[in-house]
């Protein structure tokens, strides 16, 4: 993928900083701990993790706890703590699979088609859809598991979920028919550049007009900063993130303009 990683490990890199100066507890302590506590939260039946306010299965809560593992290392532990395999069916199965075969573009099963559910016939919205395609590649990446490379996400169904998120203005909604936003065209942009890096032949690219995002994102500028819309009073330190990223990741952009300045005003904050 694109040299937007390199900005995202950058931003993510201020965090850890201000997490180095918390106070000091030995290290095998603290991941003995996590990996306590995220195995507390495993269903073994439901192949997922729930949030400690309730015993949902939820697409967040299982990335997060996925993602921890892997940070950990003990998802290439042979056998892993969880069975990984589950765990993706839980996600395919939290692909909405229904379409209405109608225009009705106000109906549930035409706004949720290709996306993912935070549960089980629970919303879908883009901030979902990357945590989705992000926990998925943190599975495939397990290449040796059994049955991990042989089932998978219809991914072309996502794709028509993505379309239907992006405006005529030319950035994405959170849910189809949603007035857009940066977070948002940030995580379709991203989902976008893992389909392209991983299936080229569906040509993701195709569904965006790269010059009416730039624009777009460029109209959330203000300043150093960006603001979550065109029409937004104030700027924010999510949105500008999200704004120099998402430009990072136009095929088009081969400079992110700003770069320093928009980091030096996340850096202030």
């Amino acid at each position: 993928m694109k040299r937007v990683k390199v900005i995202t490990i950058a931003f993510a890199f201020m965090l850890v900083l201000v997490a180095a100066s918390a106070q000091p507890v030995a290290a095998a302590s603290r991941s003995d701990s996590l990996r306590s506590y995220i195995n507390g939260r495993f269903d073994f039946e439901r192949g997922g993790y729930s949030p400690p306010s309730d015993d949902v299965v939820r697409v967040d809560a299982t990335y997060g706890a996925i993602l921890a593992l892997d940070t950990l290392k003990s998802l290439e532990a042979r056998p892993p703590p969880i069975n990984l395999t589950k765990v993706l069916d839980s996600l395919i199965i939290r692909q909405w699979d229904v379409d209405e075969n109608t225009n009705d573009t106000e109906s549930i099963d035409y706004k949720r088609y290709g996306g993912f559910s935070e549960y089980l016939v629970g919303p879908v919205t883009m901030k979902m859809n990357m945590m989705g395609i992000i926990l998925l590649d943190l599975l495939k990446n397990q290449a040796d598991y059994p049955r991990i490379t042989t089932i998978d996400i219809d991914r072309d169904a996502l794709l028509v979920h993505l379309n239907r998120t992006y405006t005529a203005e030319g950035a994405f909604s959170a849910v189809p028919g949603w007035n857009a936003e940066i977070v948002s065209t940030y995580q379709a942009l991203f989902i976008i550049d893992y389909l392209n890096f991983k299936n080229p032949s569906l040509n993701p690219w195709d569904i965006v007009n790269e010059t009416a995002t730039i624009e777009w994102i460029n109209n959330c500028r203000s300043g150093d900063g960006f603001k979550l819309s065109p029409e937004s009073d104030t700027i924010g330190v999510t949105a500008t993130a999200a704004g120099i990223m998402a430009l990072g990741l136009l095929p088009s952009i081969s400079t992110v303009p700003g770069l320093q300045a928009a980091t030096d005003w996340v850096l202030a904050r």
